[in-house]
């Protein structure tokens, strides 16, 4: 069975789809998202190159001196490991101090393993800078899942609420 590889760009322009998975797992964005989306997910992946120790782009001959020392993963491991090795504390306001510690609670150590979810979102965000999380509530199971989300995959739109949305009153500025 042969599978056919289309340009991405034959995609978006065929449909209404910019963003496709490969059957490889890799993203495939047409030429407009690509001038979007391609620097910060370049960006993402010399970040990580470098986090996992691949700090030359081609291999030396044999004999030549490569020493080199991952101090980007130390530091990154390190920063992680202080800032979330106690775990987390959230303050509330006084008149929601009855429940919200409670579910918090519930959340973060019944629901969620707190120290993989906070290491993980560390890791992600110490390594590139950002860090994105998806918030599920499991009503099957009656359980609200904290899930970290792989920075390249998430692409994200910036739709601004019009004035009604808000309920607010739009001011013009002269």
């Amino acid at each position: 069975m042969s599978t056919a590889f289309y340009s991405p760009s034959m995609r978006a322009a065929a449909s209404d789809l910019a963003i496709a998975i490969s059957p490889l797992g890799l993203v495939e964005l047409s030429d407009e998202e690509f001038e979007m989306h391609g620097p910060r997910m370049n960006r993402y992946a010399e970040y990580w190159a470098w986090y996992l120790g691949h700090h030359w782009g081609t291999r030396r001959e044999f004999g030549d001196p490569q020493l080199t020392f991952n101090y980007i993963k130390a530091f990154a491991d390190y920063i992680n490991n202080f800032c979330f090795s106690r775990g987390i504390t959230f303050d509330t306001i006084k008149e929601y101090d009855h429940i919200i510690p409670a579910l918090l609670k519930r959340i973060w150590q019944q629901d969620n393993n707190m120290k993989a979810v906070t290491w993980e979102m560390g890791q992600q965000g110490g390594v590139s800078g950002d860090c994105f999380v998806k918030v599920v509530m499991n009503l099957a199971m009656q359980i609200c899942q904290i899930l970290g989300m792989l920075v390249e995959f998430v692409f994200f739109l910036l739709i601004l609420p019009s004035a009604s949305q808000l309920g607010t009153r739009m001011i013009e500025i002269v």
